[in-house]
């Protein structure tokens, strides 16, 4: 009988382990393209949220301008607070040195889902003989 409960308590605890929201991150590239590039040009903000078209002030990630290319991208790691499935909007703005901000970029979004699979259930073992 005492084997059944640690057996019994441990995949309680398994099972709570895997139920409890944790805090997960995943990785998004951005890519853009930037025609004008002034000489006290500084780089690019870009912008989070979870509802389209509200920003606030505060940029979420700063791209600091390095040399002039073709196509610019960069890589953030995006962060969910609950482990769950969010979608995430996103603009970009250019900057100078002087702090001076172009209007927003067009918006894009992701969904990114943290979620991990469902536990398995209804687990059967059949033993045949031989």
């Amino acid at each position: 009988m005492k084997k059944i409960s640690i057996v019994f308590l441990s995949i309680l605890f398994v099972c709570l382990s895997f139920g409890a929201a944790q805090a997960e991150e995943d990785t998004l590239k951005f890519t853009w393209g930037q025609q004008e590039i002034c000489p006290d040009f500084a780089g690019w903000h870009i912008y989070q949220s979870e509802t389209s078209g509200d920003y606030g002030d505060v940029p979420a990630f700063d791209v600091p301008y390095v040399n002039k290319q073709e196509d610019y991208n960069a890589t953030e790691t995006i962060i969910s607070p609950d482990g769950e499935e969010h979608i995430y909007f996103f603009v970009m703005t250019a900057y100078d040195i002087k702090g001076n901000e172009s209007i927003y970029s067009n918006e894009c979004n992701a969904t990114i889902d943290f979620l991990a699979p469902g536990i398995p259930f209804s687990l059967t073992v059949i033993v045949t003989p031989e």
